[in-house]
């Protein structure tokens, strides 16, 4: 048995400013560069996850990602997800997960106009892979849905429901000479 703990931490700074702010149209290239005490905020995320295996053949996985907002008019989210891989035996594995895609929008309410999204995205992750001594061939699938509302028309309070669903389908081949 083996049980792994993972934890990261990501923050970001900017420092380069253009000024690009005549509205004309350049056709040479001419950057000019400004100081500004302004800096570009970058969500502050923390990452927290943990794999156990039961077996040499069986692997759980979870993990739980947080971002806070830098940006006003933006929500704090924390994502979630899990998995788990089986080996039938040393060439064939199969692998399936559960994951969530939450908005950063901030809650709606009676005042929020258009054009506006608030749709928050759960998953599914399935595959398959066939190893070799020199080579791995892989085919999955992801499945994503997720419902909420959507104003429409600018300016407008009017909302409508909204439900978004996609099915992507992988193929992974690799090789070695």
């Amino acid at each position: 048995q083996t049980f792994l703990l993972n934890a990261t931490f990501q923050g970001n700074a900017s420092i380069h400013n253009t000024d690009n702010s005549t509205g004309t149209a350049s056709y040479t290239s001419l950057m000019t560069h400004t100081i500004s005490e302004e800096k570009r905020k970058f969500p502050l995320h923390l990452a927290f996850g943990a794999a156990y295996f039961p077996t040499p053949s069986l692997l759980y996985t979870v993990d739980l990602d947080y971002y806070k907002a830098q940006q006003k008019g933006r929500a704090d989210v924390i994502n979630y997800s899990g998995g788990t891989e089986y080996y039938f035996d040393p060439t064939n594995a199969v692998r399936f997960g559960l994951f969530t895609n939450y908005t950063n929008l901030p809650q709606t309410d009676s005042t929020t106009i258009a054009p506006y999204e608030y749709i928050d995205i759960y998953g599914a992750s399935f595959g398959y892979t066939s190893y070799s001594s020199s080579s791995s061939l892989t085919v999955g699938a992801i499945y994503t849905s997720g419902s909420g509302k959507a104003w429409l028309y600018r300016g407008r309070t009017e909302t409508r429901s909204l439900t978004r669903e996609s099915l992507t389908l992988l193929f992974s081949a690799s090789s070695s000479l």
